[in-house]
Formats: C-alpha cells, structure tokens, sequence
C-alpha cells in the first residue's frame, strides 16, 4: 500500500505543480489547411474554395441566398482565444455580386456569450485587401452601452468572434462571397522575443535536414539553412528519413524566421505517426532586409511522434533560422545556469465501477496445463483467473497456443453449446483469430479482428449453431494472433444463472520525459512510466553534436530505420524498446551518411550493425541513389542460425535510386541481396503520378527479413491506388487494390484485398463518408479466389444540427460464411459543446451478432469537463459502441452496470 500511495502522491504532485503555457500567432485563418469558420443566419454554408484567394491557393466561400434589407449574413469561429496586445483585425474580400456591402466585426466573451460589435464599414464589390477594423478605438457596441457605439472591446478571454456582411438599400443577389487572410496586427503587436538560447530539438544543422528529391542546395550556418538553386514545391524535411523520428511532447508549437529572395508562398507541413500530409502553416512572403518572424500554434496536434517536418516554397533562394519549438523558456538566463531541465508527460487517474456476474469454472478456463503453446520456443503463456497473457519470443509471430486432445484436457464434447465468449486485450495493436479444429483436425478459423491498444477488452461471441461441423468431438480450441495479447473470461453459452457483485477498480500513474539541456550542442532524455504499483525505466539518451555529426546515445530505447523504400533495414524493429546502442549521421558533399550500432539489452547474443549513403546523383537532376548494409553478428546462435561449419552471421546488402521524371512523374527501385542461412534476392518498384501510385515487391524466402516487418515465409505483393476529386470542394473519392502472397510451399496463401472510399460534402456542415472493402483468399484446391475474408461496408453521416450540437450516424455491415454484408450494426452520437469547458456525448448502438440473431442494444455516456487546456475531467456511463478507429462493433449491449471517473493532465 507504501507503494500506492507514493505513486499517486507524485502523481497528483505533477498535476498541481504544472504551469499552462500557449502560444499565440498573428494569422488567424489563411484557409490553406482548414476551413474553420461557419456560416450564420443568411449564409447558408461556408467551404474551401480555389474559386479566388488574395493569397495561397484558398479561401473562403460563403454561399447563400438573396438577401434583403432587414437581413444579414455572418460567418463565425468558435474557440478560446486572446486578443491581448493587438490593435488591429483585418482580412481580405471579394464580393463578386456588383453591388456595395456593410461590414463589421464582432467578439464574444464571458460566461453568457456578451455579444461586442464594431461599426460598419461600406465596401464597394470586387476585390478588397487589408479590411481593417480598430480593436482600439471606442466605436464598438454591447450591451452595457445599450447598443451605442461608444466603447473599445474586450480582447482577453474570447470565446468567439466573426464577420458580418449587411446588404445596402440595393441588397445583395444569390450568390456568393469570399473571405481571406484573416489577421491581427498593429503597432500593439506583441513584441519578438530574443533569439532564444540553449539546445534545441529542431536546429537547422547539416545532416539533420535535407532536401527532398529535386533542385535545392543547402548551406548552413549556425541554427540557419539557405536553400540556393531552387526552382520550387521541393521539400526540405528533418525526420525519420533524416535524423530520426522527432518527439516535440511538451510543446504547442513552432517558431522561426524566413527571408526570400522574390515574392513567394511558405508552407511549413508535419506528418505524425500516419504519415497523413497536414499542411500547418502558409504564408506568402515579400523580399525584405529584415527577417520575418513566424509562430505556429500545433495545439492539438500529438507531437510525441513526428516523422517528418518539411519547409517548401513556391520558388526562389530562400533562408530559414532560429527555428524552436514553443513555449521555449531558456533557463541559462531564468537560473544564471547553463543548463536547462524541462519536465514534461501524462499523469492520470481512472476510477471503475462495475457490475459482474461471478459464474462457476467453465469447463474451458484458463488453466495452466490445460492450455498450452504448440511450441514451447515460439512463446510463454502467463496465467491468472480464467486469464492467460500469451508473450512470444523475440522475432517470432503467428503462432499459437492451444486446449484440446493434445493437452492434459483432452478431446472436447461441444454439444448441446450454442457458443463461446471471452474478451481480448493487447499491448501492441495487432489481428488476434479463434480457431477450432474438429475431429478431421480441419482448421476452422470462426474470428479474426484487428485490435488496437485503445479498444481495451474486446468481448468477443462465437456462434456455434451455424458451424458445419459436429460438436461432440472437438481435437483443438486454438488461439493464435499477430503479436502478444492477453484473453480471459472464457466461457460456453449458455452460462448458469450467474451471481452479481460490484467491484471497484482503481488505476493511476505517469507518464514521466524529463529533458536536461548540457550544452548548446547536447541534450539528454529520459522517460518513466509509473503505476499503482511499478516504476519501470523506460528510454534513456543523450542527443548531440560532434563538428558535423548527429550523434544519438540510447539505451532501453529502439535504433532508427535507415530509410530505404522498402523497408528492409529497420533498426525499429530490432529488439523494440530493449536494446542499446548508437545512431551517428554525417552529411557527405551533397547527401548525407548513417550508422547505426545496436544490441539487446537482456540476452545479449547479437549486435547489428548497419550503415546507409544518400544523395543525389552528380550531373543527372532528379535523381537520388542509396547505397546501404547491415549485418547481425551473432554471438550465440541457436539450431536456425548453424550450418555444418557453425553460426552463420546473416547480411543484406542494397541500392535504391529514386528519381523525379517530367510531368510529375516519380519512380522508384531497390534492390536487396542477402546471404546467410539461405540467399535471397528482393527487388521493389513503385511509380507515382499526381495522385496515384503503384508498386510492386518480391521478397523471396532467403532475404534477410528478421530486421524488417516483412514476412518471415518471404513474399510477394504489388498494390494500385489513387485518389481524386469528383466535383470540387464536394464531392472526392479513391481506391487501393493489393494483391499478396507468401512463399511458403508447405502452408501457400494468396490473396486479394480492395477498397474504395467516397467523401461528400451534402451541404454545409453535413458530410458523408463512405468505405467499402473486400478481402478474398485462393482456394489452391480449386484454384479460385472463393475464400471470403473480409467484407464491409461503413458509412459515417455527420452533421452540425444547432450550434454546438453534432450528430453522427455509422453504419457498419459485415460478411458472414461467405456471404457479403450480412450482419448490421448501427451507431447515433450526439455531441454537444455548447457550454464553455464541457463536452456531453451520449451513443445508442444497435447491432446484431449474426444475420439471424436478435438486435443488440448499447448505451454509452460521457460528460468531459476540460478544466484547461492540458487537462480534463470525464465521468462515464457504459462503453464506446465503436472501436477506436470507428470501423468495427466493439460493444454491442451495454453492460449491467459499468461507471467510469477518468482524471487526465498533460504537462
């Protein structure tokens, strides 16, 4: 108990302890990435628009109809934000219609949403740059005013603010008009802080950024890049294809200075762990002396875990410099020190109660010697109550453990069973199946899902009385999945009449990253995670620079991936998060170098070693080769890894050449050749058009695939897919088709899968999104594809019904014994934010577990009080119908009785 109570008093002492810190920016909306703003009363809806833009490449559209004297049209944006220190508000127009309008602006703060409204401004039709309105001048109204212009408005603490166009005696036309380049200025700006000081994670360094592949020259300087020999739109990135996945957890955005050398448009844009394009930023810029200054806001965003920063422009030499991530407080200057500590995670509290049926012993449970692993080598089984926890041994997947005719249980008599049901968990998201083997020892796969960390327990039902096969000799239950999972709970259906009692759980603890600046050039890292009742150590690493080399000091930590197209050198997946090692960069003329050293921290048998050139290809443009390698020097090799003469040390060597061909045509190739055990020759292609793409790989049985997430049987797969738009800033759709296969001539397996998809913007604020998909496996007795998989169709309806509500419709439908889209389910949301802090979502989910069965019903609640922005308050009746990514069933009744207090702060 000792334990417990430290844990959550440090727990509890992060939470308190914490400052709140947020970043503030000068643009407000440029509409290159989102489109934010809603449209009021006459506007019937807003929508990115390429119709016209004062700069970048969007706008705002605000479509409505005729409107007369005694009506307006506004469009607004919710959210917290302050105006403090700013005298202006000014944006960018066209009104297209031929005839004059009114404009004026308002805000809303306070608990009661007080309405401030500025004067109106005539504003003749055409295009209009630099609208400006005072926000320091009394010529705003409110209500304490009684509606007199006669005051200044409040800037702090605003919940909302809009624009408002009123029509003059001539009215204004069905039609549509547009917005713009909506920002702050004025000589009450706040002020540029100094550069800052002190080591930071995103310096511009040689080595650790580069181009992409294309025209551009780099030459650095201290925290500065200048980019010469640029012809335009090619990408300067730091990230996992440079110095290494980037971890900004802490931090809500980014600043740094540019300067151009001709009028041009900067984009800054980030790929997170779904490496999804999200342009973050754009600004067009004009040639000056001066530096210009630019801060991003990156609330929201999970910054734990980017693969890529990219920086690109329109065209022209431009430069980059004292670029940091925000909010930076130097503490050289704060504690008249040289170093800096920075203190920055999770913590949490999450309180249960549930109501649960206690049962007698299944005759199925969990018990050791019942169950167990078909290969002891391939994997340990952990067991509880009715609880086992499968955990393979390293670079092992795909196999199982099994209760039945080949353990101390022996054959099983299912008859007079309608079913089975238990509930998966997994540490690591990954496909977990069920399977029977009857008496022809058949296998019966009767379920398989994807389970992601975020599902929690999946309680799963196998229905028995559609099986064809007979019950009353059963030679194997098997459970087998892609990586470890933990089941418990396993009974036959039906169940006896069950006891009930209410049972309470508690779980709290930290996610801890403390980070000590050592120097202007070294920064050291380390990462905990407590618990109620454990303190695990988790990475730990010293980050820095020797002249022109990145080097990366790490222990309990992963090496970096080398970067190569196909993936077959991947340091990630090398003793994940258990080994210890050594990542150095060094840039070399035009390109740069990798090495990579690392070893397991607990068996310590091996150590990899390998090594990656990349640049661009002298003379040819466009072109960019790679030349890398990598060995495993085993030091105690076990019965797979000997021949006749002893261990066999594996290796793969390879080349890749990426080249950017006219026409927006890019092509890429990479070949893999390895010796060990056996040799294998891995060739990969892939060729990209605008907005579709194909590849192909053959990844035989002999390539070294240990290191890499390929497949260990070796493989082979080639893929299409491509995206368009159908009816602009309407309608936009796309496809994948993937064909894979194994080399396994024992256990062969082919297969097919396809998707299409299709977005529609129904009107404003109404959006439908639609995902079909398909997966068929050969039959190689007959020779077909007749084997069905998988097959669903999911459709998400969502819509802003008033202000601050939102609703949602989800259909998902799926297979059953072969047959398309047999088995609904459905799920309704509501979503209402309309009072300040506090989101209320309630869920009613009505499904079925087969075609035939009887409907399901599920209730889920949740009220979230967010008490800042780092941290929140949820209390909870029931769980999620769906599951995190929204495209499977994983409640589908509401439990007996299932409360939820959850208590989270992000510092």
């Amino acid at each position: 108990m000792r334990i417990n109570r430290i844990v959550l008093l440090l727990v509890l002492a992060l939470v308190f302890s914490t400052a709140y810190a947020a970043a503030q920016g000068r643009t407000l909306v440029d509409f290159e990435a989102e489109q934010p703003l809603a449209g009021e009363e006459a506007f019937r809806y807003v929508v990115h628009s390429t119709d016209w833009a004062s700069q970048g490449e969007r706008s705002a559209r605000a479509v409505h109809r005729a409107i007369s004297t005694d009506r307006k049209g506004f469009v607004s944006w919710r959210g917290e934000t302050d105006w403090t220190g700013y005298d202006t508000f000014m944006f960018d127009f066209y009104n297209p219609l031929g005839v004059p309008v009114q404009i004026a602006i308002y805000v809303q703060t306070g608990p009661n949403w007080d309405w401030y409204e500025s004067a109106t401004q005539l504003v003749p039709a055409g295009e209009q740059l630099d609208v400006t309105f005072s926000l320091t001048e009394a010529t705003w109204k409110g209500a304490e005013t009684n509606w007199e212009h006669s005051m200044t408005p409040p800037l702090a603490n605003l919940l909302g603010w809009g624009i408002l166009v009123y029509p003059t005696e001539e009215g204004m036309p069905e039609g549509s008009v547009y917005f713009d380049n909506i920002r702050l200025g004025g000589e009450g700006a706040p002020v540029q802080e100094e550069t800052p000081r002190g080591s930071s994670p995103i310096a511009f360094r040689p080595g650790d950024w580069a181009m992409g592949v294309g025209d551009g020259k780099l030459t650095f300087e201290e925290n500065t890049v200048h980019v010469t020999d640029y012809t335009g739109w090619k990408l300067l990135q730091m990230g996992a294809n440079t110095t290494g996945v980037v971890n900004l957890s802490g931090y809500t955005g980014i600043r740094f200075e540019a300067k151009v050398s001709e009028p041009t448009t900067l984009e800054l844009a980030i790929q997170l762990k779904d490496w999804a394009w999200q342009v973050v930023h754009r600004q067009d810029l004009e040639p000056s002396d001066d530096w210009t200054m630019i801060e991003v806001d990156l609330t929201g965003y999970d910054l734990s875990y980017i693969n890529a920063l990219c920086f690109q422009t329109a065209g022209g030499d431009w430069s980059l410099r004292n670029i940091y991530p925000t909010p930076w407080a130097d503490a050289s200057s704060a504690a008249g020190g040289p170093a800096r500590v920075r203190l920055s995670g999770k913590a949490y509290v999450d309180i249960t109660l549930e109501k649960i049926e206690i049962t007698g012993d299944s005759p199925i449970a969990f018990k050791e010697g019942d169950w167990k692993m078909n290969d002891p080598a391939n994997g340990t089984l952990e067991f509880g109550n009715n609880e086992v926890r499968l955990r393979y041994s390293e670079g092992v997947t795909y196999k199982h453990f099994e209760l039945g005719t080949n353990t101390t249980a022996g054959t099983l008599d299912l008859t007079g069973y309608t079913g089975i049901r238990f509930e998966v968990s997994v540490p690591e998201s990954t496909v977990v199946q069920f399977i029977i083997q009857p008496e022809d020892w058949d296998w019966k796969e009767l379920w398989s899902q994807w389970i992601s960390t975020d599902d929690g327990w999946v309680t799963v039902d196998i229905d028995l009385t559609a099986v064809e096969f007979g019950l009353d000799v059963i030679n194997a239950l098997v459970f087998q999945g892609g990586g470890d999972f933990n089941v418990r709970n396993i009974v036959l259906l039906p169940m006896p009449e069950p006891d009930t009692s209410w049972e309470t759980g508690i779980a709290y603890g930290a996610d801890i990253k403390l980070t000590y600046d050592l120097s202007d050039d070294w920064t050291a890292v380390m990462e905990a995670k407590t618990t109620q009742d454990s303190f695990n150590l988790g990475l730990i690493e010293a980050k820095g620079r020797v002249e022109n080399a990145s080097v990366r000091i790490f222990m309990n930590g992963t090496g970096a991936d080398l970067g190569d197209p196909m993936g077959i050198i991947k340091g990630s997946s090398y003793y994940k998060d258990k080994a210890a090692g050594v990542d150095v960069r060094v840039p070399v003329f035009e390109g740069s170098a990798h090495a990579l050293l690392s070893t397991p921290l607990e068996s310590r048998d091996s150590t990899l070693v390998a090594g990656s050139v990349k640049m661009p290809v002298p003379v040819v443009e466009g072109v960019e080769a790679q030349l890398l390698a990598a060995t495993e020097f085993i030091k105690k090799a076990g019965a797979a890894d000997e021949d006749d003469d002893g261990p066999v040390q594996p290796y793969v060597v390879s080349g890749a050449v990426t080249a950017a061909l006219p026409f927006d045509i890019k092509v890429t190739g990479q070949a893999a050749y390895s010796g060990g055990k056996r040799d294998g020759l891995g060739l990969f292609a892939k060729a990209s058009y605008q907005n579709f793409e194909a590849g192909i790989t053959h990844a035989p049985v002999g390539l070294w695939t240990d290191r890499s997430d390929h497949n260990n049987d070796g493989y082979g797969t080639y893929y299409v897919q491509g995206n368009f738009n159908i009816i602009q800033d309407v309608l936009s759709g796309g496809f994948y088709f993937n064909q894979w296969y194994n080399h396994n001539e024992e256990y062969p397996y082919k297969n097919w899968f396809g998707k299409v998809y299709a977005d529609w913007n129904i009107i404003s604020d109404v959006t439908l999104n639609t995902v079909f998909e398909q997966k068929w496996a050969k039959n190689f007795d007959t020779g077909k594809y007749d084997k069905l998989e998988e097959s669903k169709l999911i459709a998400h309806l969502k819509a802003k019904l008033i202000e601050g509500l939102n609703g949602q419709i989800t259909t998902i439908v799926t297979h059953e014994s072969g047959k398309h889209l047999k088995v609904p389910g459905y799920m309704l949301r509501l979503t209402y934010t309309g009072i300040a802090k506090l989101t209320l979502l309630g869920e009613y989910g009505l499904s079925k577990k087969t075609s035939t069965g009887n409907w399901d019903h599920n209730v889920h609640l949740k009220a979230t009080y967010k008490f800042s922005d780092n941290g929140s308050l949820a209390l909870g009746y029931g769980k999620a119908t769906l599951n995190s990514d929204e495209n499977a069933i994983l409640t589908r009744s509401t439990p007996p009785g299932y409360y939820t207090l959850s208590f989270t702060y992000n510092f």
